[in-house]
């Protein structure tokens, strides 16, 4: 597993890279091809409020998982991250078996999946995408409260995903047509 560990407004202690180090062996663990196993682990203290964070990216050839975690003490936010990732990895495996394909999970290794709970869609959701610029969705997003908001771009004519960031301002996702 490649381990990258990146300090935010802090600097990362051996201590810190070591836990990061230990704690996410437990999970390389669960991946049957560790050798392409990306993990990125960035702890970051906010200026603004002195709070603490770490996210956690893991990235194999066919799956990423990420997690984050706020709170007073980075190793307890890391512990948190990593519960949270393992949840997800276990989620995704019992998915993956229960739709009886094969292919995005291959390279992960075998692990209980029999306490799972299915997973029911309890909303389904139609949208009519209207042509705007990312100027009016952001408007519109913003009228509606809401955190994110899909449109059709009206001069790539393609979806997009404009949300807002942790940060401040707002990312976008432009989807490609396959």
């Amino acid at each position: 597993m490649k381990l990258e560990v990146i300090g935010k407004g802090l600097t990362v202690t051996s201590a810190m890279w070591e836990q990061a180090e230990t704690k996410l062996a437990k999970i390389a663990d669960l991946f049957a091809d560790t050798d392409s196993l990306n993990a990125v682990v960035v702890y970051k203290v906010h200026p603004r409020t002195g709070e603490q964070s770490v996210e956690v990216t893991l990235a194999s050839r066919q799956l990423t998982v990420r997690a984050k975690s706020r709170g007073t003490d980075t190793y307890e936010c890391l512990d948190l991250c990593i519960d949270k990732l393992t949840g997800q990895l276990r989620k995704a495996k019992t998915q993956q078996e229960r739709s009886r394909s094969r292919g995005f999970l291959d390279d992960f290794a075998d692990f209980d999946t029999q306490n799972e709970q299915p997973v029911d869609v309890t909303k389904v959701k139609k949208l009519d995408l209207v042509p705007m610029d990312v100027d009016e969705a952001i408007a519109r997003m913003d009228a509606l409260g809401h955190s994110f908001f899909v449109y059709l771009d009206s001069t790539t004519n393609l979806v997009n995903v404009l949300y807002v960031r942790d940060e401040g301002g707002y990312g976008r996702i432009e989807l490609e047509r396959a």
